[in-house]
């Protein structure tokens, strides 16, 4: 079992890593590149470029460790379906519990669909530094060094910068493939910060946020158990039910029913996430439950629902004014402007044209993950 996830454990690591640290983004070179585990799997030195994606090459290492990584995700996947409930019996082979890379997965090609996988992956990547460069938002002084701080934090947590080095190596990558995947949350912040500016090109205007989401809070009477998530019995359903009428009752009498609302959202509400959204929540549309949001959404600002009923229990709605809530807390406007990124990046994403370089054909794909596997099993013996 455990030669089945070193590869899925090796890149859970980085990807933690990399959350954090880095360094700048340098440009690929001609230079002969150092042979690796990934060039000596494929034959393709690391800096060959293997496809282009919109304007951007694509090297060899880079691409090869998103592979990698796809490859382990849908092995650990398989492997752990089959081993709990016996499924994906035909990608496995039962002699030594090894995936078999030339098989498929509900009729798609397994190595097609950690391909596909891994190309996504590649075009996210493209997708942020492309819109950072149309956009001025590339690393500043301050990410460089702040990048470069955590390398080291990291490098210090590994035991030196030499066995940082030989970590990245058993999973084929330098440097600079490291660097790359670090770099890209920098970049996203940037982009955040240049929405929530006023005045350059990407900002969020209040206006825009109000086209773009909603704000309302509710008072939740909830059906399950807190904490096994288990449906009450219906005498104790039939109780909360009761509940949530009576508490809409003395909204409805009340002189002033926005605050006995809140009032009553504060003493009974049963919601888990009320802690954190203490005023309700900002969301944009099929981020909540399918009931409340429809019963929300016809509702004016500062107008109260009738009793809504959905999976998690009995909710009273009140609306709030979006607008008017920016315009006293700015950091509501947080949230959309995550939403607002994923939109801007999700349009450029699909905007890029992907291509693959002739030396491609040259990679015995069903023999990729297995090869790449035993050199790193070797390389740490």
């Amino acid at each position: 079992m455990m030669k089945r996830y070193v590869s899925a454990v090796l890149a859970g690591v980085m990807l933690l890593l990399a959350a954090g640290c880095g360094s700048k983004n340098a440009p690929q070179t001609d230079a002969e590149a150092p042979a690796t585990i990934l060039s000596e799997v494929t034959g393709i030195p690391g800096n060959k470029t293997v496809l282009t994606v919109g304007e951007t090459e694509i090297p060899a290492e880079f691409y090869f460790y998103w592979l990698s990584y796809s490859c382990s995700s849908l092995e650990y996947y398989i492997l752990t379906n089959y081993d709990s409930s016996g499924l994906n019996s035909d990608c496995v082979n039962q002699e030594d519990g090894s995936i078999k890379w030339d098989a498929s997965y509900m009729g798609i090609p397994l190595m097609d669909l950690v391909r596909a996988q891994a190309e996504d992956i590649v075009k996210f990547y493209v997708t942020v530094e492309e819109t950072a460069r149309e956009h001025g938002a590339d690393l500043t002084d301050d990410d460089r060094k702040a990048l470069e701080e955590n390398y080291q934090t990291a490098a210090a947590e590994m035991g030196g910068e030499e066995a940082f080095a030989q970590y990245l190596a058993s999973m084929g990558v330098g440097r600079e493939t490291f660097d790359r995947i670090s770099a890209a949350n920098y970049l996203q912040d940037n982009l955040k910060k240049q929405i929530l500016t006023s005045g350059s090109d990407l900002y969020l205007s209040d206006e825009k946020c109000a086209e773009m989401a909603s704000y309302m809070d509710h008072i939740l009477i909830a059906n399950q158990d807190p904490d096994t998530g288990a449906a009450l019995s219906d005498e104790e359903a039939a109780e909360k039910k009761k509940l949530a009428e009576e508490l809409l009752e003395q909204i409805r009498t009340a002189e002033d029913p926005t605050a006995r609302f809140k009032e009553l959202a504060e003493e009974y509400s049963e919601d888990p996430g009320r802690a954190q959204n203490p005023d309700g929540y900002v969301y944009t549309p099929n981020s909540l439950v399918s009931e409340v949001e429809e019963a929300a959404a016809a509702l004016k600002p500062g107008e109260i629902s009738n009793l809504v009923e959905s999976q998690f229990g009995y909710h009273i709605i009140l609306r709030q004014d979006l607008l008017a809530a920016l315009a006293e807390d700015a950091s509501l406007k947080d949230e959309i402007a995550d939403s607002y990124l994923n939109d801007i990046l999700t349009e450029k994403r699909d905007s890029l044209e992907l291509t693959y370089d002739s030396c491609m054909d040259s990679v015995d794909w069903a023999q990729f993950y297995p090869a790449y596997i035993a050199a790193v099993e070797a390389l740490n013996a």
